[in-house]
């Protein structure tokens, strides 16, 4: 997984069929140790309300083997309106490819996001949804459907809710 070219025909693609977004680089902070790979959303609500900005929600981008990824993502926007991501990533990258939609946002009480998505083909043409655990469960991008996050454990549901304390309290 690497962040992809700006310019990537299936990166275009993605975009015009996600609503005709625009991609945009956003550095990555790495400044707080609270903030864990995966939990964007919940990093992203614990910033904004310690004053560091308002949550930006959309997808973050990534060249994959065979093609483009976007994951439902969130940053900040601090009070400059600059981007920030304070969520790390898996690679370890300093930033993302992201791409803000008002359309995508995030149940915090019932823990409902948009399901990642992803382009294979060479032609750009195809889409799959993925599933939490990475499965297909769609062809139609058109309909991008949202799924109920669940807590692994009670561990993570004491960690998110530190964090987010009303988080999955709609379930």
């Amino acid at each position: 997984m690497r962040v992809p070219d700006i310019n990537d025909k299936k990166l275009l693609q993605l975009l015009k069929l996600l609503g005709n977004l625009t991609a945009v680089k956003v550095p990555v902070n790495l400044g707080d140790e609270r903030f864990l790979i995966g939990r964007c959303w919940y990093n992203v609500w614990a910033a904004s309300q310690e004053g560091r900005g308002d949550i930006v929600h959309g997808w973050s981008l990534w060249s994959i083997e065979k093609g483009i990824l976007g994951q439902h993502h969130s940053v900040l926007r601090d009070k400059s309106g600059t981007l920030l991501d304070v969520t790390p990533n898996k690679i370890g990258s300093q930033y993302i490819l992201f791409a803000e939609s008002e359309k995508h946002g995030f149940d915090y009480e019932n823990l409902k996001s948009w399901l990642n998505v992803k382009c294979e083909d060479k032609d750009a043409k195809t889409f799959i949804q993925l599933n939490r655990e990475g499965k297909p469960v769609r062809n139609d991008i058109l309909d991008v459907v949202r799924t109920r996050m669940r807590f692994s454990d009670d561990d993570e549901c004491q960690q998110i809710r530190q964090l987010v304390p009303f988080a999955g309290k709609g379930n």
